[in-house]
């Protein structure tokens, strides 16, 4: 896993001591265009502004550039 990877973690297991039913509570599905996307849901809860993005990535060159 790619968090594993980054060498900033010590003495953690690689599951985390995390039963499936801990694992499911957290993982969320997104709706992109490619198809479901299983992964794990933000990591925290903003009052105001939502921790996630609703609009798909943009495609390069799609919008013309433009400076205000």
């Amino acid at each position: 896993m790619m968090i594993y990877r980054q060498g900033k973690l010590d003495d953690v297991a690689a599951d985390l001591d995390l039963s499936p039913e801990e694992l499911d509570g957290m993982r969320i599905e997104s709706h992109p265009k490619s198809g479901p996307l299983r992964h794990l849901g933000p990591a925290v809860q903003l009052s105001e502004t939502p921790p996630r993005w609703e609009r798909p990535t943009p495609v390069f060159g799609g919008d013309a550039a433009a400076w205000v």
